[in-house]
């Protein structure tokens, strides 16, 4: 497994949780 993809991986994933807390509390 390579080191960067992993980076990768963690900024999208760190995103889409961002997204998703936005979303409720903007609910």
């Amino acid at each position: 497994v390579g080191v960067v993809m992993r980076k990768l991986r963690g900024r999208a994933d760190a995103r889409k949780i961002r997204r998703m807390i936005e979303e409720r509390l903007s609910q």
